[in-house]
């Protein structure tokens, strides 16, 4: 291995040249990739879900039977000084919205107080006639307010769907067209809904619109993530570089590590965009991710390479012992951080595969970088850092690494209580580790969107479950027998804890009924045989409505859908609703064949392959990188040393979200994964250096001693660049991203003290001279 790394580092440095120039037209090659095939966003079911996944398929047949399946909700609430909603001016406005989104390229279906229908009995026959005739005529006098507000009062079927009973809040249901794997057309439809608000001004008249569902929260998710990046990678950028110029006191400095990871990204990008991988919710966390790492590496690279210069006085010769020096290291830190990434693809999420591909490629070229193009610019680099820093950093550093050892041996049975103390915190906490991907929590509490979510959470219930129940023959919805079976059902639905009112065309036909009936109350019942379900079908399509019941039967009258309201839970009690709903639908409805399907659902399942691939990756990610450190230090006894301070501050960390109320998601999970890859790195370095000295004869102490004054000054500085680097993630304006700050700083912190003291003490107790 010394053979390959000197015959390396002398062909690197002495054709530096044509190395800068063969990595740079590689990277043209990756800016080409970029500019031929352009990442698109997609944050769809599909593209979270694996091809063939049973969920998907579900969910393609709800919509092959009863079209789109996503909503937006526009709400509005009756203003103080009217008596309800049934106002000129809020009809107005309703009819104004609904009109605009009923000509919208992207909107299938429009359901409001302005385009309502109610059917009803007119001289003996069945008749469907319009809430109001021309909304956009009406005066504050009009009397088609007053027989509208009396109709509402008591049409049932609209009360908790379209309206509240006590008439102060209404909303606009618009079914949006689904468009597999893509969400233009959700930012296209909700920015069209911002203008249109902003341009009408409502809030002037004293009117609050309130705003949600599926392609609102999509939109706004997708747009705050953008602006975040936007907005706050320039900014950690910037506290960086101003923190690498306060330790190492040349502005030159401040710019050298941009270049590897530019580079770096630049490369990543490309093999990302010729792929085809698109951007998603996930992968939004590689550039930090490379950021990390490449930080980590550069500040290595950038320590040994200003220490050897100081001594040799020649960047050639500097560049070059720095390659021969940091080859191995660099590059195993490089391997088993993409072996931990690696570990994240057991999981059956496709995003999380992308990333866990995308981050492992990240790695490795980062590494191939660094020991190529960055070592060949660097070897033109004459400027060594001045002696008038900012704050005389170095001196400081320089005497805490040189106690580093003596306090380590005088305290080593301190350390290792303390570090008893803090395993047995992770096995008391990490095993009591929730997932909660909740869209309510991505958002902060303050903004309009958590305030709107709630709004109608509390008076509609959230997204729910969509069943879908199967007579078992064309036709065989009209079997009263099947009716009342479905009925019985809704009725032991409505009971649950946690369900707002079921819908479907169960409670329709009883209207119909009684329509027929003179509107008589007595007759809101089932059609007692198949012949008078189709007659009353019929008769309902005679009557001129404008809803086929297109979305709540299908063409071949064999399936029926109930949409049931679920209200907004975490998504473990999600999950053991959505348990005890089918066990307990199986055990009191077993003749009636049910799918269960939904927005809902799909989240739930997502749920589920993070809890199972977050423990399979771990156990997997511990395995693998611990495997890697016994080949590299060949020892067992190295390789757990080493990997015990590595491991350690990603448990702690995820304890800690036991004690602050907080599941994990995604983000957060990725965190864990990318501050494993800079401990790693971090714990190589100290016990690379600490292995070669000890092999040349030195004692254990004077072992340590040297390893900590040569490691410990990059690894500090690596740790302080990223933790102050990363609180500018304190300012985002999602939960996440606020959360990946934190975590990002706390488990750095960690892992700085577990290199530092831990490692070293561990080493003192379990290693003899």
């Amino acid at each position: 291995m010394k053979k390959f790394q000197i015959y390396w580092s002398e062909t690197i440095i002495n054709n530096r040249a044509a190395c800068i120039i063969s990595v740079l037209l590689l990277l043209s090659f990756s800016i080409i990739s970029l500019i031929k095939f352009p990442s698109k966003y997609d944050n769809s079911f599909e593209m979270f879900m694996l091809k063939g996944d049973p969920n998907i398929v579900k969910f393609e047949k709800f919509r092959d039977l009863f079209g789109d399946a996503e909503y937006l909700n526009i709400g509005i609430t009756a203003r103080g000084t009217d008596p309800d909603v049934f106002v000129a001016k809020t009809i107005k406005i309703i009819n104004d919205i609904s009109t605009m989104l009923e000509d919208h390229e992207y909107v299938t279906k429009v359901s409001s107080l302005s385009n309502y229908q109610f059917t009803h009995n007119l001289n003996g026959i069945m008749t469907t006639d319009d809430l109001f005739d021309n909304p956009s005529s009406l005066n504050r006098n009009s009397l088609e307010l007053a027989l509208a507000r009396d109709i509402m009062l008591n049409e049932s079927l609209a009360h908790d769907r379209l309206i509240t009973k006590d008439l102060q809040h209404t909303r606009i249901l618009v079914r949006t067209e689904y468009v597999r794997n893509e969400n233009a057309h959700k930012e296209k439809v909700s920015n069209d809904i911002y203008n249109f608000l902003n341009e009408k001004n409502y809030i002037s008249d004293g009117y609050q619109i309130r705003l949600g569902g599926g392609a609102i929260i999509s939109e706004r998710f997708e747009y705050l993530s953008k602006r975040d990046a936007t907005l706050l990678n320039p900014i950690v950028a910037v506290i960086m570089s101003l923190i690498i110029y306060v330790l190492y006191g040349s502005v030159l400095i401040c710019f050298l590590p941009w270049v590897l990871i530019a580079a770096s990204i630049a490369l990543v990008s490309g093999i990302q965009a010729w792929l085809q991988f698109p951007n998603t919710v996930v992968n939004a966390a590689l550039i930090p991710t490379l950021i990390i790492i490449g930080m980590g590496v550069s500040v290595h690279v950038l320590s040994e390479f200003f220490q050897l210069s100081s001594t040799k006085n020649c960047p050639i010769n500097a560049a070059k012992e720095t390659t021969k020096n940091l080859l191995k290291p660099v590059f195993f830190t490089a391997l088993t951080t993409a072996i931990g990434f690696g570990a994240l693809a057991v999981t059956e999420l496709v995003p999380v595969k992308q990333y866990a591909l995308m981050a492992a490629v990240g790695s490795l070229a980062i590494f191939f970088i660094s020991m190529t193009l960055f070592v060949s610019i660097l070897s033109y680099v004459t400027i060594v850092t001045n002696n008038k820093k900012p704050m005389n950093i170095d001196s400081l550093i320089i005497f805490v690494t040189k106690m580093l050892a003596n306090f380590t041996k005088r305290n080593k049975i301190v350390i290792s209580f303390i570090s008893s103390c803090a395993v047995l915190f992770c096995v008391i906490t990490v095993p009591r580790i929730s997932v909660d991907s909740n869209i309510f929590n991505y958002f902060q509490s303050h903004s309009w969107i958590n305030q709107d979510m709630e709004y109608f959470d509390k008076l509609y219930k959230f997204s729910g479950v969509e069943l879908i129940v199967d007579s078992g023959t064309a036709d065989g919805i009209k079997d009263p027998k099947f009716l009342k079976r479905v009925s019985s059902l809704e009725t032991h639905l409505n009971g649950l804890e946690k369900t707002g009112k079921a819908n479907s065309v169960v409670e329709f036909l009883k209207k119909l009924r009684q329509a027929v009936h003179n509107d008589d109350p007595e007759f809101f019942i089932l059609p007692d045989s198949s012949e008078m379900t189709a007659q009353l079908l019929f008769m309902y399509e005679s009557s001129g409505p404008n809803d086929d019941l297109s979305d709540s039967i299908d063409f071949d009258k064999r399936f029926l859908r109930i949409s049931l309201p679920v209200e907004n839970s975490s998504a473990k009690e999600f999950a053991n609703f959505y348990n005890f709903l089918q066990n307990d639908l199986s055990l009191n409805f077993p003749d009636l064949e049910i799918e269960y399907t939904g927005p809902m659902v799909l989240y739930n399942a997502q749920e589920i392959y993070i809890n199972s691939g977050l423990k399979k990756s771990f156990a997997l990610a511990l395995v693998m990188i611990g495997a890697s450190f016994i080949v590299l230090f060949r020892s067992f006894k190295y390789g757990v040393i080493a990997l015990f301070p590595s491991v350690l501050p990603i448990l702690i960390g995820g304890g800690v979200t036991i004690f602050m109320g907080i599941s994990l998601d995604l983000g957060t999970i990725i965190v864990g994964a990318m501050c494993m890859g800079i401990a790693v790195d971090d714990a190589i370095h100290v016990m690379a250096r600490y292995i070669n000295y000890k092999s040349a004869g030195l004692k254990t102490h004077d072992s340590i001693d040297l390893a900590l004054q040569e490691s410990g000054k990059a690894v500090i500085f690596t740790s302080l660049i990223l933790i102050f680097g990363f609180s500018a993630m304190l300012f985002a304006s999602l939960v996440p991203t606020v959360l990946f700050g934190v975590f990002t700083a706390l488990i750095m912190t960690l892992a700085l003290l577990g290199d530092l003291f831990v490692l070293p003490a561990l080493i003192f107790i379990f290693e003899r001279d």
